[in-house]
């Protein structure tokens, strides 16, 4: 008995270490991308980039917890899910557009046939809310996943729409304008929106007080890109499609050349974005908006486009070293305990 004791102990250990091995170099970030119609990854210092066995798709994004892609084949309009490890892919729905993620992966709302739809990833469970609004699009989920934000159509106006995630307390937003490209503030206390009539971008508080025109001296034609990860500038673009970025204030406008309109992505200080200068057109770079460091990432003759990236979680383990390493173990157990046995 001892002696089983003892050589499961060793085999524990050794387990151990074949997990200790199994993991990637830490910390590893991977930006997910498209390129030639086949799924791409790079990794954040740009030293590795690897091609993904999904081919002939359109690249849509990925689960806030990196383990989910989704993605449409180009042969026909039909939304998939697969896991990141390409291990299983499920085919949702036809029909659909704007896909986006809650904040804790487990829901993904989206547009079918021009109406919101919300999918739970757990339950498989698809829930339509009845709603007054003639069309539905631009879903975007509130950083704490309760709100769900969305543009639409009502009695012949566009304008903003929010409703809570358990599909309760409906609100339109009282603005002047058509609305649309609407996107949170990062702490989520503010929406930022473009207002089409003035054509200008707007903010105001998450529930609709405090409406302020943040570019009505800057230019004429903006159209809103995003929130910077701090929450302390706002990027939009210019009528030539020039982005620009602002103080939340609407102060401090800067230009910032060849950064193109959409799509572009952020983590942190950084912004990760397909660069359009004419020495590395078509290719990944990312720009610290603190330090203005940037880095190009990959070098292909390529557009590489539609960029999102995979923060450092447990998806590092490498899958094939854990699945021979598991086998190699429970293997060599069980001849153990067969041995075992027979010396009882």
């Amino acid at each position: 008995m001892r002696r089983f004791i003892l050589l499961s102990s060793v085999w524990l250990l050794v387990l151990v270490g074949v997990l200790a091995v199994a993991r990637r170099e830490t910390p590893i970030i991977w930006i997910y991308f498209e390129r030639a119609t086949q799924l791409y990854r790079v990794s954040w210092d740009g030293s590795r980039v690897e091609a993904l066995p999904l081919k002939d798709i359109i690249f849509v994004n990925t689960s806030p917890n990196g383990k989910w892609l989704l993605w449409y084949p180009r042969s026909k309009d039909e939304l998939n899910l697969s896991s990141y490890i390409l291990s299983e892919t499920h085919q949702l729905t036809t029909k659909a557009a704007e896909p986006t993620w809650s904040p804790d992966s487990k829901q993904i709302a989206m547009t079918v046939d021009s109406k919101l739809t919300i999918f739970s990833i757990n339950t498989g469970e698809w829930q339509k809310p009845d709603l007054p609004t003639v069309i539905e699009f631009e879903p975007q989920w509130s950083p704490d996943g309760e709100w769900l934000l969305f543009s639409g159509e009502i009695d012949g106006t566009l304008g903003l729409f929010r409703i809570r995630q358990d599909l309760t307390g409906f609100q339109q937003y009282e603005l002047e304008g058509w609305a649309s490209q609407a996107a949170w503030s990062p702490n989520g206390k503010w929406i930022a929106y473009r207002d089409y009539d003035q054509v200008d971008v707007f903010k105001m508080r998450s529930d609709g007080t405090e409406i302020q025109n943040l570019t009505r001296t800057v230019n004429t034609g903006e159209g809103l890109v995003g929130w910077d990860s701090s929450g302390e500038w706002l990027y939009f673009a210019d009528e030539q499609g020039e982005v620009l970025r602002m103080r939340n204030d609407g102060s401090e406008v800067e230009s910032f050349p060849n950064i193109p309109w959409y799509p572009s992505e952020w983590y942190q200080d950084w912004l990760v974005f397909e660069d359009l200068a004419p020495n590395i057109q078509g290719n990944l770079v990312r720009y610290n908006q603190v330090t203005h460091e940037k880095k190009q990432l990959t070098n292909s003759p390529f557009y590489d486009t539609n960029p999102h990236v995979v923060p450092p979680t447990d998806l590092n383990w490498h899958p094939e070293t854990l699945a021979i390493g598991a086998t190699l173990i429970f293997g060599v157990a069980a001849i153990t305990n067969l041995r075992h046995r027979r010396m009882i």
